[in-house]
């Protein structure tokens, strides 16, 4: 299930398998264009907006990418490199 909503309310919302970009684009389609998307950087995402909405502002979800930064470390380095 990939939703597009406010902050109060669900906009819109579409089943799929798997978040491809033309499941997004499905669902990015029934929806008039805002000033501004947040995402979870998923590749399909940022395809489908590009299509759909191409004057708007696309921000990343600052939570999202934190979890993609500690994918790729640690917060107890080892070497010096890490801990630099």
């Amino acid at each position: 299930l990939i939703v597009a909503s406010t902050l109060d309310h669900v906009v819109a919302w579409h089943w799929c398998k798997h978040e491809t970009a033309p499941d997004y684009t499905r669902l990015l389609e029934r929806i008039p264009a805002p000033l501004i998307a947040t995402t979870d950087g998923g590749k399909g995402t940022a395809s489908a907006i590009k299509t759909c909405w191409s004057t708007t502002y696309v921000q990343r979800c600052l939570v999202h990418a934190q979890r993609v930064v500690r994918r790729y470390t640690t917060s107890r380095p080892r070497t010096d490199a890490g801990k630099a």
